[in-house]
């Protein structure tokens, strides 16, 4: 069987972590595997080490451009035809490369891309497209030309979508019939984290920006801080220049600077997490959490916001084991008052509820399940042929 992947960046982003073990797994059950992306980047580099061909074809998601500022809308509209002229040029550049490579199928890594579907249909191979995120909602991204274009191609039998969350399954009007809940696989359950020894300190990972509701995280922790001065808030992750420029200008007026620390990107994030009295995920509509799930792995306190894909872990735990296996919080006042809990009782009163969150993860979102489940579906698909 051979599949060619289409992914949206050559960055490390979440969805990367999860093409690659997905990858992996594919490529022990035989599969022959190239990828395409839009540039160079550190993802290149895991790809290579894996022995996985990639191809590079300039394109752009479809979306419309951001209007978040001035400079902004005076390029609004030479972004949007830049997009629309690249996008349509790497269709025809795309094609090539099938006609070469002769997959048995494409499978596009992200909802925002739409060139995977248009060229399977053009080839007469199936397309599995996987939608990893609520587009708008999280990231601000509108569909171009609009919504109901891009709902109307996914309805195409052509086209069977893998969604990582029963909520993007509803969100985006899935079809019983040919689309499938598949979760990410995360976590390898060969070589089980033990729970670590914990240190005084609160941490944020991931991108620093709105949608991840990083001034409501940083807000609270600078309230909680003075009542608890032995505990730290560590940050692991980048974020836009302006982002950074608010956090420093907050270290700075809050007199934290000693106990507001920004770590950036770091590659010891296993370890910060199997550390840390908790992390503090405040992602308001997140398409599943992998960091989530990831901390949970490590042995890791989950505090986390009530909502969409972290909700939906937390309910899988519930479910699960009868149990909360974290700390859920649903508006600001909740997640201070949780912060204040976790310090009052130290993280050894919630050990149980660690081992209970490891034991879903280790169970649900395996990276060898996870391939696995794709790989019954490509040959399902496959079965059934072309519609």
């Amino acid at each position: 069987m051979k599949v060619l992947f289409i992914a949206h960046s050559s960055e490390i982003q979440g969805s990367g972590k999860s093409m690659v073990a997905l990858i992996q797994t594919l490529q022990k059950l035989g599969v022959e595997i190239e990828v395409l992306l839009p540039g160079k980047g550190p993802l290149c580099n895991d790809l290579k080490k894996m022995k996985v061909p990639i191809c590079k074809v300039p394109f752009y998601l479809s979306v419309y451009p951001p209007k978040n500022n001035l400079r902004d809308f005076v390029l609004y509209v030479p972004r949007l035809a830049r997009s629309i002229v690249f996008n349509v040029i790497s269709l025809f550049q795309t094609a090539y490369i099938v006609k070469l490579f002769k997959p048995d199928l494409i499978h596009t890594n992200v909802g925002p891309i739409h060139i995977g579907s248009s060229v399977s249909r053009l080839f007469k191979i199936p397309h599995v497209w996987h939608i990893r995120e609520y587009q708008e909602e999280h990231f601000g991204w509108i569909p171009f030309p609009s919504l109901s274009n891009f709902l109307r191609k996914t309805k195409h039998p052509n086209n069977h979508l893998v969604s990582i969350t029963k909520g993007l399954f509803q969100h985006y009007q899935m079809s019983q019939n040919k689309d499938y809940i598949v979760y990410n696989g995360v976590v390898n359950d060969v070589n089980v984290p033990s729970i670590a020894k914990k240190k005084n300190y609160f941490l944020f990972v991931g991108n620093i920006s709105e949608d991840k509701g990083f001034k409501e995280m940083l807000n609270a922790f600078i309230e909680i801080s003075h009542q608890f001065p032995t505990f730290n808030l560590f940050i692991a992750g980048t974020g836009s220049e302006e982002m950074i420029d608010y956090l420093n200008e907050i270290i700075i007026k809050s007199s934290l600077s000693n106990r507001i620390l920004y770590l950036g990107f770091r590659k010891n994030v296993n370890q910060l997490m199997a550390e840390a009295s908790a992390i503090i995920i405040s992602s308001r509509s997140e398409g599943f959490g992998r960091v989530m799930a990831e901390a949970m792995y490590n042995g890791c306190l989950v505090i986390g916001k009530n909502a969409a894909g972290i909700k939906e872990q937390f309910d899988n735990g519930l479910q699960f084991c009868d149990q909360e296996i974290g700390i859920r919080y649903s508006d600001y006042g909740d997640l201070v008052s949780s912060l204040k809990n976790v310090c009052r009782n130290g993280v050894e009163h919630y050990l149980h509820t660690i081992n209970l969150a490891q034991k879903t993860v280790l169970e649900l979102y395996s990276m060898e399940r996870s391939g696995r489940r794709i790989f019954q579906i490509y040959n399902e698909i496959l079965e059934n042929g072309v519609n």
